[in-house]
């Protein structure tokens, strides 16, 4: 493929989806919404695996809390212990969680956990703070801690985490690119960097309005959803603003290839709008909160979108998960409403991650 300019990469994603967004189809209205985790902590991200839940949740300004939990018998507990979940100001942030971005359940079974080190949206990350936490569930300790200080900058906010193998692929929304973790052996490097199709190239919008910061500014974040296709071969990338862009796994993985020269192997798949979350299943197909409607979009492996469910309880979407019952968990954590980009905190009442079913197995990555 050629390579793109900013300008032909949007107008090509666009023609991509075509009308579908503008006049999307709807398959249901949320009539089948059910409230899976109901509490008090902001929710942004959920894995589940043979029986047991486990989730992150935001910092809510200086309030502390846990930031990984365990869901038991419908109450949060700190996991995989108070230490890790007992971060202050001054404390070391190498042995304890700061901000949690990301939970998930590997293709080994260990749950991984992604941590920015960045305490507050806009702040520098801790030094010692941008790590990946491996923890073990059945002895439920932490089995090994990446340091990610080598390919982070200052303002890096490690976001989203795949699998592909030994492979793991971690999203910078911070500092736009893409890292890759070879998990034996612990190396890491940075395959993709400030690429355009990976920069925030429009307004990111929350319930009508565009996403501002605490001095009224637009807030811009680079790609943070990420996700691989069944068989491995596809890595798909988008910032929360969207559009979604797509690579070969192959380019990402080959260590030979020089800074910049993955630019002309990212090509446009679907013109995606302001969404913190995604999910994909056993068959490729993708689905896509959009935080802007209150909707969960379906986009088939070809990259046409139709709307899944509608429904003004979906409000600010994250992470989404596929449990292994085929039913689609959608974490409402309400970002905008929690002053997570440094605006004012006015949100009131408990947080819910909401569940439907959808029919689909889960994508074991």
């Amino acid at each position: 493929m050629t390579e793109l300019t900013r300008k032909q990469f949007l107008a090509a994603a666009a023609a991509l989806a075509g009308s579908s967004l503008a006049a999307p189809k709807v398959r249901a209205q949320g009539a089948e919404l059910k409230a899976a985790i109901t509490s008090d902590l902001a929710i942004t991200g959920v894995a589940t695996r043979h029986g047991r839940t486990f989730a992150c949740a935001v910092r809510r300004g200086d309030q502390a809390g846990p930031q990984l939990v365990e869901i038991v018998d419908g109450h949060p507990t700190p996991y995989p212990d108070g230490a890790w979940n007992g971060w202050r100001q001054g404390d070391d942030p190498s042995k304890a969680f700061v901000a949690v971005s990301a939970v998930r359940v590997g293709q080994d079974l260990g749950l991984w956990v992604v941590d920015s080190g960045v305490a507050s949206f806009g702040d520098e990350r801790k030094v010692g703070g941008a790590k990946v936490v491996r923890i073990d569930m059945e002895k439920n300790q932490v089995s090994r801690v990446y340091d990610m200080a080598a390919v982070t900058m200052a303002d890096s906010s490690l976001a989203q985490i795949r699998f592909n193998g030994l492979r793991a692929y971690i999203a910078d929304a911070g500092w736009p690119g893409v890292i890759v973790l070879t998990l034996d052996s612990g190396e890491i490097r940075r395959a993709l960097t400030l690429e355009d199709p990976l920069k925030a190239s429009r307004p990111i919008r929350v319930g009508g309005s565009v996403l501002r910061g605490k001095r009224g500014g637009r807030v811009e974040l680079g790609a943070s959803l990420i996700e691989v296709a069944p068989d491995g071969d596809v890595v798909y990338l988008a910032p929360p603003s969207g559009p979604m862009a797509r690579i070969g796994a192959r380019f990402l993985d080959d260590s030979r290839m020089p800074p910049g020269a993955l630019s002309s192997e990212l090509e446009p798949f679907a013109a995606t709008p302001s969404s913190f979350g995604t999910a994909v299943d056993a068959d490729g197909v993708m689905y896509v909160s959009d935080v802007d409607r209150s909707r969960i979009l379906k986009v088939s492996v070809k990259g046409k979108i139709e709307t899944l469910f509608a429904d003004p309880r979906l409000a600010c979407v994250t992470a989404l998960w596929i449990d292994d019952h085929g039913n689609l968990l959608m974490p409402a954590a309400r970002l905008a409403e929690i002053g997570a980009f440094g605006g004012p905190d006015t949100a009131s009442g408990a947080f819910t991650v909401w569940s439907a079913p959808i029919g689909a197995a889960p994508l074991r990555r």
